[in-house]
């Protein structure tokens, strides 16, 4: 029994290390959460109607439904690799100089990890809609918390833009840690520095695509794109890939009346299968 509890924290140091180490990115938190943007291969940047936009792009922040969710996503099979992540959003509108504009303000919060090395993340957000053209901010707080090294925190500033250019057509832009904010971990600093760009279309019944290209100033440009598709009775399917490091992707989700639940699961051609689950409620 020894032997195998050995073996098993053996394991988790040698992921932690490949990721520290910038051998896979992967294997550290995702700044990706939900089910349905996992399985969509993390192209959240352009990806309409998502409950935890507040992680990906601000500017796509709900802005017509109050909802609640929670996620949860185990990396390679390992209990102490995990991510857990929780989102409330509530929608408004107001009149400015006549013109009738919708907005969206959103909190979430995200804990990775385990007793030997912890990082908590708090976020509150905006998004402002007009027309055709939207607008988000986020302000974050990270901590980083490692055993044996004590503790630190640093806040941080997310913003995104979405523009719907023809009907079904949207483009997204974000910019993750606009400050460039350091927690003084140097190379493990773990609060993303990055930019994307993001297309979708959902021009099609049924159909919706998305690719977007991201640039994260540690990592080379990562491309990735993904499908979802209608079935029936309100049952989904997804898939996609990234570059950088390649991945798969793919899950399922079902909605009915005011509740939604998605599946999703993320294969590395190294480290194995990462599988997730998120559960939303309209209110």
């Amino acid at each position: 029994m020894m032997r195998i509890s050995s073996l098993r924290h053996v394991t988790v140091v040698l992921c932690l290390w490949a990721a520290l180490s910038g051998l896979s990115s992967q294997t550290m938190a995702q700044w990706t959460m939900g089910g349905r943007a996992v399985a969509m291969a993390k192209a959240g940047t352009a990806l309409p109607s998502d409950n935890w936009a507040v992680f990906h792009n601000p500017a796509l922040i709900d802005v017509e439904e109050r909802h609640f969710g929670l996620f949860a996503i185990r990396y390679y099979g390992l209990r102490e690799l995990e991510d857990h992540a929780a989102v409330i959003t509530f929608p408004g509108s107001f009149s400015f100089r006549g013109d009738e504009m919708s907005f969206g303000v959103a909190a979430g919060i995200h804990s990775y990890g385990f007793k030997l090395f912890r990082e908590t993340q708090i976020r509150g957000g905006w998004s402002i809609r007009r027309k055709r053209l939207r607008f988000g901010m986020v302000m974050n707080y990270v901590h980083l918390q490692i055993s044996g090294y004590g503790s630190t925190g640093l806040p941080a500033v997310d913003t995104g833009l979405a523009v719907e250019l023809i009907r079904g057509f949207r483009v997204g832009y974000r910019v993750a840690n606009l400050f460039l904010g350091g927690s003084g971990y140097g190379e493990i600093d773990r609060y993303p520095a990055e930019m994307a760009i993001g297309l979708s279309w959902n021009g099609m019944p049924r159909l919706l695509m998305t690719s977007e290209l991201v640039k994260d100033v540690l990592y080379p440009v990562s491309f990735r794109t993904a499908m979802e598709w209608e079935g029936v009775a309100g049952i989904f399917f997804r898939g996609g890939w990234t570059t950088a490091p390649l991945t798969w992707s793919t899950g399922a989700g079902f909605q009915l009346s005011r509740v939604t639940a998605n599946i999703a699961v993320q294969k590395h051609p190294v480290l194995g299968l990462s599988p997730g689950i998120d559960f939303s409620f309209t209110f």
